[in-house]
């Protein structure tokens, strides 16, 4: 995406780039291998028996109550425990606000405890005198607000939350949340560390008095292989979100029938999106252009099928792909973004009326723009090149903008900023 993105940035080189005749920037290199999308696996590591109840114990899940956690029912063989009409009692009793958030790197429950139909540990171990495991399960969780007027104006339900093989400060974080001491706050960096976590099934709705409304479902959200801030994958499967304001009835809907990133490096990603923030802060949107070609932040991404209607301004992204290529030395040499299209337009509503004006007057009742990107870039040379007639941004019944350039430097760039 952030090549794509230089496209824009570099809108004022396009006139010198604008030959007929053929240019090394035209040419794509050969022996370029692309990303394939593979299977991360993954087993679940063994505990220790011996030491299985001492690590119950450190949680505070030896007796039901002892910690912010009451069950039913405790079955405990082996390395393994069961807990079944499980309660996790809220942080806060006198919140006015429900729901699940990190503050300032720590997790709490607002205004409402979390209760699951079971919770299942595997791998259950004392480890340097801690208390770890290898697998953790909940499902049919739900929120349940502890305030009985907040109970009848929404409810929150999550078929089921999983956590595989975590790094020992991850599960000595996810340990205190159960117990009666003092959480801990979430690891970062090296320190958050797990093969796989998961959200599935998950269902809010909001039936406010106040007149706001709305429905939030997620199919699935995955994270596999999370080590020294990257992931081998990442992965949303169909998400809605329908909401109504009742001080002035705007409506918001978006969907997204689906969302992969294989290979992404958090660190790298996260700077992209931080700098992309305030498209008005001219600086930052240019370092997009000066990060590591070597790098990109993924080796491939792909959207399925995404819509928005922001109170009547409606967004159709169909499709958007892009992967990474290496050389038989399995370094990064290029970034393809297969053509795409994105259309934009007008409906009821505040915003959509607002918009339909100016459109008009240009001409336009849709927008539909499309763009593809192909940049090579050379690690003996530090050049980087965009391939012409490959990567353009259109507008239909408008204009075409393509980019066809070599440069070099694009990594010590990189390493400057």
């Amino acid at each position: 995406m952030k090549y794509l993105l230089t496209g824009v940035a570099a809108i004022a080189m396009l006139t010198a780039c604008a030959k007929k005749d053929k240019t090394p920037a035209e040419e794509a290199p050969s022996g370029i291998v692309f990303s394939q999308e593979k299977p991360t696996a993954f087993k679940v590591q063994k505990g220790d028996p011996a030491t299985a109840a001492q690590a119950l114990a450190a949680m505070s899940l030896d007796t039901s109550g002892a910690g912010r956690v009451a069950w039913d029912k405790k079955d405990v063989k082996g390395d393994s425990a069961v807990f079944t009409d499980v309660t996790l009692v809220s942080g806060d009793k006198s919140s006015d606000s429900v729901g699940m958030h990190l503050d300032d790197d720590a997790f709490d429950l607002e205004g409402a405890d979390l209760k699951a139909k079971k919770v299942q540990f595997e791998g259950l171990a004392m480890k340097d005198g801690k208390a770890t495991f290898s697998h953790l399960v909940m499902s049919d969780v739900s929120l349940v607000p502890t305030d009985p007027d907040e109970a009848k104006q929404g409810s929150g339900k999550i078929g089921s939350i999983e956590l595989v093989n975590p790094s020992p400060e991850t599960a000595a974080w996810v340990a205190s949340l159960f117990g009666q001491g003092e959480k801990q706050e979430m690891p970062e960096g090296a320190a958050l560390s797990f093969d796989h976590w998961a959200v599935n099934d998950v269902d809010f709705r909001i039936d406010e008095a106040e007149g706001d409304k709305g429905v939030f479902t997620v199919n699935s959200i995955e994270v596999t292989g999370l080590k020294d801030d990257k992931a081998a994958l990442m992965k949303v499967g169909k998400l809605d979100f329908d909401m109504t304001e009742a001080k002035d009835g705007n409506r918001i809907k978006m969907n997204l029938g689906g969302f992969e990133i294989h290979g992404a490096n958090l660190k790298t990603l996260g700077e992209a999106r931080d700098e992309a923030e305030d498209p008005s802060n001219v600086t930052d949107v240019m370092k997009l252009s000066n990060q590591d070609p070597a790098d990109p932040g993924y080796e491939s991404l792909s959207i399925d099928n995404f819509t928005m209607d922001m109170a009547g301004v409606k967004v159709d992204l169909p499709k958007l792909t892009s992967q990474v290529g290496h050389n038989k030395a399995n370094s990064v040499i290029a970034v393809r973004t297969d053509p795409f299209k994105m259309t934009l337009t007008t409906g009821e509503g505040e915003f959509g009326e607002q918009l339909a004006g100016p459109l008009a007057m240009m001409g336009y009742e849709t927008v539909e723009l499309s763009g593809a990107g192909y940049q090579t870039y050379e690690p003996e040379t530090d050049l980087t090149t965009y391939v012409k007639g490959q990567n353009y941004w259109q507008v239909k019944d408008g204009f075409r903008l393509d980019l066809g350039l070599q440069y070099a430097g694009a990594k010590a760039m990189a390493a400057a900023e």
